[in-house]
């Protein structure tokens, strides 16, 4: 356990000279948060700002590297969020402290950005605990049955971390040698249906395009492999100049915006292919019949997000696959998800 005179130090150096503007509407209703530096207690209606003294606990795991500890430590001590002062541009690795990721605006699992500003980022827990281990032995196999055709495994089949109430964006990838060849997402309630949805809408939207495809795609498809993934919202950008975006979009974000009632998105690797995050929000409003110079447009939200993969089904030419094996057909194959983890 590290000293606690090294926690304040290490405060010390993430936030001096930093307090977010009191009655800043973006630091209201917030509940109990953290400031790792000095704030206006009194002036932001529906925030409370604890000091780090209080929660040493929280101090002692944000200054070191992993992130249970700090979940652990912040469920404990009844916080809903983190509040720092971004050091953009600071160099991030596995040794670098969590206190130090967190001011750089990286991407912290368990902990998403909720606002992303020039004075300071919010981070908050994310509650959304999966089950990877699951995840990567049964999302992909069970997104490959659908595109074979089977009939769609009722809800209950699927554990309950996956049929758990969440506004989710679930992604549907089929890959070649790793290039994505087609990819579908659905915006939906819950995991386990957008996998359904997506595995869906891409099977239609190969059909509808099988000639430029190479085939058809129950021919394709034990060459390609099958990966699931979510998308995280990680931070609204409160600060839209091309400049702070640039700054502060990591190579591991995608960027996207949100009108009422559309959203559009570009991928992390679609985002590094742009040149920049700048340029890649250019395209998105150009790609979309917007002014490229519509950063600051009142009614668009600004974000970047986390592309995280839950699972993979390799390619299966040259192999039996899984109902060879088994003799049993692709429908009962994709309902057989309870093995291993609780309805």
């Amino acid at each position: 356990m590290r000293l606690w005179a090294s926690i304040v130090i290490l405060g010390a150096l993430v936030t001096a000279g930093c307090t977010p503007r009191s009655g800043s509407s973006e630091w209201g209703r917030r509940g109990r948060v953290l400031a790792w530096g000095d704030v206006d207690h009194k002036r932001v209606e529906g925030t409370t700002w604890v000091e780090p003294e209080s929660v040493p606990e929280v101090s002692t795991a944000l200054a070191g590297y992993l992130t249970k500890p700090l979940q652990d430590a912040v469920r404990g001590a009844s916080l809903d969020g983190l509040w720092f002062r971004p050091s953009l541009g600071a160099s991030v690795g596995p040794d670098t402290p969590l206190a130090s990721r967190f001011a750089a605006i990286a991407f912290v699992p368990g902990f998403a950005a909720q606002v992303i500003t020039r004075d300071g980022v919010l981070y908050a827990p994310d509650p959304r605990e999966l089950a990877n281990e699951l995840a990567d032995r049964v999302l992909a196999k069970v997104a490959r049955r659908l595109l074979q055709g089977a009939e769609p495994p009722p809800p209950s089949s699927f554990p309950a971390a996956f049929r758990t109430p969440d506004s989710v964006e679930v992604l549907v990838l089929l890959r070649e040698f790793g290039q994505v060849r087609l990819w579908r997402s659905a915006r939906t309630g819950s995991i386990a249906d957008g996998v359904v949805r997506a595995s869906v809408a891409a099977a239609e939207r190969w059909r509808q395009r099988q000639g430029a495809m190479g085939g058809p795609l129950e021919e394709r498809l034990p060459l390609l492999d099958v990966e699931v993934a979510i998308l995280i919202d990680d931070g609204t950008l409160v600060e839209k100049s091309p400049a702070f975006i640039d700054r502060a979009v990591t190579p591991r974000h995608g960027v996207g915006y949100e009108q009422p009632g559309r959203w559009r998105y570009l991928l992390p690797r679609a985002t590094l292919r742009a040149g920049s995050p700048s340029k890649a929000f250019r395209q998105l409003f150009r790609d979309n019949d917007l002014p490229e110079d519509s950063f600051t447009r009142p009614d668009l939200r600004l974000y970047r997000f986390v592309m995280q993969t839950l699972s993979v089904d390799q390619a299966s030419a040259g192999k039996p696959s899984s109902s060879d094996a088994t003799g049993a057909s692709p429908s009962s194959a994709a309902l057989s998800l309870n093995v291993g983890g609780s309805p």
